[in-house]
């Protein structure tokens, strides 16, 4: 084989791979831009934007950021929201929360869909002055395996104050594959 015949063969292949190569990071760049909204990390933005839930309803208790529809890739790596309490009562309160799984369409159990919480699942002792916001939020991660199916999973938080009822919040989370 000579030369030219070796480069009229070797160049249109590593032109191709170069082509696949730059397409699979285009698809890494586009699918981070449209699930950048899910939380990896409490820091000024995210505390920013729970402040102005918060400003935007005087009565609202339980604060999730960026919402409460969360969307998640299945074997990605952990990402979640922010959850904060607001006191809205005139006295000083210790608060206490849980989170757990309501229903799914997942066609699994509810122990199962409650595991797939990772990091901030629940708390109590947590003291908040009258009329103040939580700080800082908490981070409430999912890690979701490569074997979760895509599916839609409703939760919902509970929330204590000095031992009585004070707020239930629902979200769902959608699981997308990767």
């Amino acid at each position: 084989m000579n030369k030219k015949n070796f480069f009229n063969i070797v160049l249109p292949i590593c032109g191709i791979i170069l082509v696949l190569f730059a397409a699979a990071i285009f698809k890494a760049l586009c699918i981070g831009c449209i699930f950048h909204v899910n939380i990896k990390e409490i820091n000024g933005t995210v505390q920013e934007g729970i402040n102005n839930l918060s400003s935007q309803n005087d009565l609202q208790k339980t604060l999730l950021y960026p919402g409460k529809n969360i969307t998640i890739q299945s074997g990605g790596n952990m990402a979640g929201f922010a959850l904060s309490i607001k006191n809205i009562g005139a006295i000083e309160g210790t608060f206490s929360y849980e989170i757990s799984a309501k229903e799914n369409n997942c066609k699994m159990n509810q122990v199962f869909a409650n595991n797939l919480i990772s990091l901030g699942k629940s708390g109590e002792g947590i003291k908040i002055p009258s009329e103040s916001l939580m700080e800082p939020p908490i981070l409430v991660g999912f890690n979701i395996s490569k074997k979760v199916n895509p599916c839609k999973i409703n939760y919902r938080i509970k929330v204590n104050k000095n031992g009585q009822l004070y707020d239930e919040t629902d979200f769902s989370l959608q699981i997308l594959s990767r």
